[in-house]
């Protein structure tokens, strides 16, 4: 069977980041809870269907979850926070969030190596059982 996770609800509030107050400089920011489950893929041995499987949950959730992202028009900048028990090291951290960045980038329209759209990664650890992906795309 298909296991349930625990995760916050979408509707939520984001916690303010008052480390990206300087980085923003009256930028509009619009912020997404992902209610998505990354996990590192570089280590993990698994059958080639079940990883094929995830990555496709994982894209059409982000691309249904970014549902007021589809209007957006480059340049802008998408920061993806990976929030879990527990942190990953910088390349696991990248491949673990690519679905939700494809994901998002079909959303808007784009490919996701068009340079007029700057990827930044993030991470923290959330609460035990917590599995989220936090987007915020600064205009």
């Amino acid at each position: 069977g298909r296991k349930e996770r625990n995760v916050k609800s979408a509707s939520e509030p984001i916690p303010p980041r008052p480390e990206l107050a300087l980085l923003n400089m009256g930028r509009r920011v619009l912020p997404l809870y992902m209610p998505i489950a990354t996990v590192s893929l570089a280590n993990m041995r698994e059958h080639w269907a079940k990883r094929a499987r995830r990555a496709k949950l994982q894209r059409q959730e982000a691309y249904l979850l970014s549902a007021s992202f589809k209007a957006l028009q480059p340049p802008f900048t998408v920061s993806l926070m990976r929030v879990s028990p527990r942190l990953l090291d910088s390349d696991n951290l990248v491949s673990s969030l690519k679905n939700v960045r494809d994901g998002i980038a079909d959303r808007i329209g784009i490919d996701d190596r068009d340079a007029r759209v700057v990827w930044r990664y993030d991470q923290r650890t959330g609460r035990p059982k917590e599995k989220a992906v936090i987007v915020e795309v600064l205009l």
